[in-house]
């Protein structure tokens, strides 16, 4: 049964079937340099664990190459076998591992406006895939989300581009909504290896689809940040027990101190072992100085008053030298005024500079996302992707396109 007839003219030709089960690497018969056009589109994204570094989601990545030996070919109606068709070998590196079953490739055959025969590769999985985490920002950052494609062939066999027509896409289903944001845009970026690097013709290429999402922090601002500022806060209640009962105000704030510690250690447990601070711990760490500073003046402002009062028993000129230096018996309770009033201070001022800078580093990223949002809706790419071409399955993994082509054509 003929296909009908489109508006642009088109030519018959019979259907045929690409059976890459066949191929093997000896049969690759082309050494030459070879483009493919790349792209990709995020359908569903389901979990991001930031923890263990991965996300789950369904991707659909899409890769076209010319195939001048196809129209020959389809146009002799000769069986498509694997071994006599250039096959770039793509894979995704950084899939960890696939849901069930839910791994299709499908081939699809076409001409383009221009005549020329291509080959359109299409790969749907869901899956798990890894990415590294950038967590300076944490708890407000901004984390990549990619899928990087390579070819088996080196690098100077193939040639990855960015498809200049087939605009990635997100229209994912997030199910994280409470705790991630996504951002519209997705890049495509390939990697040009270093030429004067050793054996730079070897190594191979790699291009990669990255969409972003922004974590939303109220969780953690209410469940660590106003935790901790409660516990450093509370330690300046030390300084309302009588001075000379210095085990009970060392005791407050150790107490206070420990609850920190264990605090920062539940807190570290929700992240991944990682080599630099991030925001958050940089707080914590802080706070706990802080809470180890307010324990010294306290022991200080005890040992100088026992000082005092041991040296007016050694000698009357002692006595007279301290007497000039410390005051009457009221100085214990100046020295008590001075750091409460002063460790206070230092703590809000603390509290209000960090907040400044927290707010000022993590916003410029978000800012730039932003802007790559705006530019994306500006170009149109928003818009739902254009219906696919029209197409015969021939095989349960294998789709190639039937076509028509004019008598007397190559």
């Amino acid at each position: 049964m003929e296909s009908p007839q489109p508006a642009q003219k088109r030519f018959s030709m019979k259907s045929c079937r690409y059976d890459r089960r066949k191929y093997s690497i000896a049969q690759q018969p082309s050494r030459e340099r070879r483009e493919v056009w790349f792209t990709s589109h995020f359908l569903k994204m389901d979990h991001i664990d930031t923890k263990r570094q991965e996300f789950k989601a369904e991707i659909l990545v899409q890769a076209e190459w010319h195939e001048p030996k196809l129209r020959e070919m389809m146009h002799e109606g000769e069986m498509v076998v694997a071994g006599e068709l250039w096959d770039p070998r793509l894979k995704i590196i950084n899939l960890v591992c696939v849901d069930g079953d839910r791994d299709l490739v499908e081939y699809e055959a076409f001409v383009d406006e221009h005549g020329n025969t291509k080959l359109l590769y299409n790969r749907r999985v869901r899956g798990t895939f890894h990415e590294r985490m950038e967590l300076e920002d944490f708890p407000r950052d901004v984390q990549d989300l990619s899928v990087t494609v390579t070819s088996e062939l080196p690098h100077e066999h193939i040639h990855l581009r960015p498809h200049p027509h087939n605009i990635p896409t997100l229209d994912a289903q997030f199910f994280q909504s409470q705790q991630w944001k996504l951002f519209q845009h997705v890049d495509i970026s390939p990697t040009i290896p270093d030429p004067k690097r050793p054996a730079a013709q070897y190594s191979l290429p790699l291009i990669s689809a990255t969409c972003r999402a922004a974590r939303k922090p109220m969780f953690y601002f209410w469940n660590n940040y106003l935790i901790m500022t409660c516990l450093v806060f509370l330690s300046l209640c030390a300084f309302a027990i009588n001075p000379d009962d210095v085990k009970y105000r060392l005791a407050t704030i150790l107490t206070c101190l420990l609850t920190a510690v264990a605090f920062k250690l539940s807190t570290a447990g929700s992240l991944p072992t990682i080599s630099y601070l991030t925001m958050l711990d940089i707080y914590m760490l802080t706070c706990m100085l802080m809470l180890v500073a307010v324990a010294c003046l306290v022991s200080i402002i005890a040992a100088t008053e026992q000082n005092y009062h041991g040296i007016l028993k050694i000698s009357k000129r002692n006595a007279d030298i301290f007497q000039g230096v410390y005051g009457d018996g009221q100085a214990q309770q100046t020295w008590d005024e001075f750091g409460f009033f002063g460790s206070a201070l230092c703590l809000v001022l603390y509290h209000i500079a960090y907040t400044a800078a927290f707010f000022i580093k993590t916003s410029r990223r978000h800012r730039a996302m932003r802007a790559k949002d705006k530019i994306w809706r500006e170009n149109g790419h928003h818009l739902p992707k254009p219906q696919s071409r029209r197409s015969t399955k021939l095989h349960s993994n294998i789709t190639v396109q039937s076509l028509d082509i004019p008598n007397g054509s190559a």
